[in-house]
């Protein structure tokens, strides 16, 4: 299956609140229908022979193998290989071997290319989450909960360039961190936690700082995306890295940038000193206390932004008149590609929240990681570097305290409207009392009358 690219929609909650449980099964229902055709054909054009050799090494393929193209790719040099062996010119034995090795070979293709990680690519991930997610429609009923049974986890490795042009050792310095970040993902403390339940964990590596995983269960996992999502961020934090970076190597880096005083006097005026009325000797002053300050509190640390979408996330996404009588190949892309893109939003909300609170409770390290995502890279323009990077932290601080105000608000709105529906409630009741009121003098005066 060719990779799928990432897409993006209007964004939707975990487990799907904003879809109602009818309509996200009748984009499964939809799904069902075009894998039931899809078999179909497959059924009608498989062979006798390919079907005796297919099965010989399901085992074999299944479990390197989760990509349907590439399946149907061994399927069709099985079928040459049994006309091979029926006109006798290989023993069965010699196909067997070749068998393996060709299945091998195309095993190899989900391998991650770079050495110091050793795991699976993007396509394995890919391929496999279409594998999972086509077995759950298989079945004869599909409920809601089922599709929570399959998550993708988008992660990456923050500061990664940083350390690629500081660290002692330049890119082996990169090298050495992400090796310790994919080790986390493979057999850290949170997979093995969840392998221990019966939790299947696939990690990958994407390319540059970027990885992901698929998390698969015969059981319900949506209870789980939190503490899964916490666990590894608090492992991720607590691993010792400090040797990746020192201080030292840190600020000779961005001196060279033409960042680290002016980095320093945004501190200072930050913690609401005047620099305008400081002289030239009280300035410098305050700056090597800035830097005594942020010198004893540095230490390097891993970081990553981790974002955790649902099967059923990624169903959500998808209209159900845009999959009608499409087959189900593009169908099961979308889902992968919706699936994958949700995950990678929500990592990308977690990244701007982080970077907040990184601004506020580790300015130099928030440098740090900050400086793999600015665009522009040349001493000369250090300036700019650093006034987009204390645009962009005082923008997420705002960020963080609209977010307040907005809680706020909105339990002050709740407030309001739960007042304003009770004014409206008794202004009902006293209508009513009025009306009450008018019809009972209307039938009282008519008596007064008489009595008179």
């Amino acid at each position: 299956m060719p990779e799928i690219a990432r897409e993006k929609t209007t964004r939707v909650e975990p487990n799907h609140p904003q879809m109602e449980e009818e309509k996200l099964l009748e984009i499964v229902d939809l799904l069902r229908s075009a894998y039931a055709r899809k078999e179909n054909v497959v059924a009608t054009e498989t062979t006798d022979g390919e079907k005796t050799l297919t099965e010989k090494f399901k085992t074999l393929i299944e479990s390197n193998i989760p990509g349907t193209e590439l399946r149907k790719e061994i399927s069709e040099k099985i079928e040459i290989w049994k006309r091979v062996e029926d006109a006798g010119a290989l023993t069965s034995e010699e196909i067997d071997q070749q068998i393996k090795e060709f299945i091998d070979g195309k095993a190899k293709l989900y391998i991650d290319s770079s050495e110091h990680i050793q795991m699976y690519n993007r396509k394995y991930v890919e391929d496999s989450l279409g594998d999972r997610a086509t077995k759950i429609f298989e079945n004869e009923t599909v409920k809601v909960e089922d599709l929570r049974r399959i998550l993708h986890v988008s992660l990456d490795l923050n500061g990664l360039k940083t350390l690629n042009e500081a660290g002692e050792q330049s890119h082996n310095t990169g090298n050495q961190a992400l090796k310790m970040f994919s080790k986390i993902l493979k057999d850290g403390e949170t997979t093995l936690w969840l392998r221990e339940q019966g939790i299947e964990v696939i990690p990958a590596h994407q390319s540059g700082d970027e990885f992901m995983m698929l998390i698969c269960s015969d059981k319900d996992l949506g209870l789980l995306v939190d503490e899964i999502k916490q666990r590894y961020s608090d492992e991720i934090k607590s691993t010792e890295a400090a040797d990746l970076l020192s201080f030292e190597a840190a600020k000779k880096y961005f001196t060279e940038l033409k960042i680290y005083d002016s980095f320093l006097k945004y501190l200072i005026k930050k913690s609401g000193v005047d620099i305008g009325n400081l002289d030239y000797a009280d300035l410098n002053q305050k700056m090597s206390e800035m830097e005594a300050s942020l010198k004893e509190k540095f230490k390097y640390k891993l970081g990553s932004s981790i974002g955790i979408a649902t099967l059923g996330d990624g169903l959500s996404r998808i209209a159900p008149d845009s999959i009608k009588d499409k087959d189900y190949k593009e169908i099961i892309r979308s889902v992968i590609g919706q699936t994958i893109g949700s995950s990678d939003e929500r990592a990308t909300e977690n990244k701007k929240k982080s970077r907040a609170e990184l601004a506020i409770n580790d300015p130099f390290l928030a440098l740090i990681y900050n400086r793999s995502v600015m665009a522009d890279d040349s001493a000369e323009k250090g300036g700019l570097i650093l006034e987009n990077v204390q645009l962009e932290t005082e923008r997420e601080e705002l960020a963080v305290e609209n977010e307040r105000l907005m809680r706020l608000t909105e339990g002050q709105d709740k407030a309001t409207k739960e007042m304003w529906d009770k004014m409206a409630q008794l202004e009902k009741t006293l209508a009513a009392e009025k009306e009450k009121s008018n019809k009972l003098q209307k039938e009282l005066v008519p008596q007064e009358i008489k009595a008179l």
